[in-house]
């Protein structure tokens, strides 16, 4: 992974003419501005913002950035007997920002093909487990490629749900988030937020509200009440109205959260927000 943090580095040295200041890169040319008041973190580049908060408020991520750098995974981190999941651990820590030993084992590294829909083209996944013989896979090797094709499902995934969390955890929180992807689930936990996965808008997790009930009334106290997470878009604002309805319904305490619709000029979903550190608990009060 040193190889591709270097890269990007020279990428950003290149882009915006820094001058380094011990651990930071300051006075770069600022793309929206023209000030030269950009900085970025110099050993670990995450986030480039402009200095001039008020004025400009320039900030883009060097995953938007270098674009290109993020690619082709299996390619630029082939898997080798002793780290199997090369392009999947590459995947989770650069393209999603995650910290690797938070989702230690949750994950695999698998390959993707369809000779019938898309003859001669293969891509690394990475897969998550949900049931006995039911996954979800990302592609992660040039996804352009099988159209709009970028995950997979394996098995009936209807009534199911991922979450990293233990069903005791669950039942002890006050209230616990679903989104529709992982990716945004494990962001929302890694921010100190029970989140669970529903895998699309229109999937029910009744399931795992099943397993809740069931526990809560072993442990004989209140169930956590439900919030629904979803996209901030047509569907996904259709799907928690849905959803919020039927769990009052089931005897749930239900209430709904929304990432911004924009953020200069940029959807944002969960994953994003935290990719650009916007997920801590100050943050989420303005989302």
């Amino acid at each position: 992974m040193y190889e591709l943090k270097h890269r990007i580095i020279e990428r950003l040295e290149k882009t915006f003419n820094f001058k380094k200041r011990d651990e930071w890169f300051r006075e770069g040319l600022c793309p929206s501005c023209g000030k030269k008041e950009v900085f970025t973190h110099a050993i670990n580049p995450r986030i480039v913002k402009c200095g001039r908060l008020n004025k400009c408020g320039y900030e883009e991520h060097v995953k938007d950035i270098c674009e290109d750098l993020f690619k082709d995974w299996s390619k630029e981190f082939p898997k080798t007997e002793a780290k199997p999941h090369a392009a999947a651990d590459a995947y989770l820590q650069h393209g999603r920002g995650f910290d690797l030993s938070k989702i230690n084992g949750l994950y695999t590294q698998e390959a993707f093909h369809n000779e019938k829909k898309f003859p001669g083209l293969v891509s690394a996944t990475v897969r998550f487990k949900l049931a006995p013989g039911i996954y979800w896979e990302r592609l992660i090797d040039r996804p352009e490629r099988f159209g709009r094709q970028k995950a997979n499902f394996i098995g009936k995934y209807e009534g199911y749900s991922w979450t990293m969390m233990e069903l005791d955890a669950l039942c002890n929180a006050d209230s616990i988030w679903f989104t529709e992807g992982i990716f945004n689930a494990i962001a929302l936990t890694l921010s100190n937020v029970p989140a669970v996965a529903t895998m699309s808008s229109g999937n029910y997790p009744t399931k795992l509200l099943q397993q809740i009930t069931d526990r809560c009334h072993e442990l004989k106290k209140d169930k956590p009440r439900l919030c629904w997470a979803f996209d901030n878009d047509k569907a996904g604002k259709k799907a928690i109205k849905k959803f919020h309805l039927r769990a009052i319904q089931e005897k749930w305490s239900s209430t709904a959260a929304l990432p911004p619709h924009q953020i200069k000029d940029k959807n944002f979903d969960w994953n994003d927000l935290y990719m650009h550190e916007l997920l801590h608990s100050e943050e989420r009060k303005k989302c």
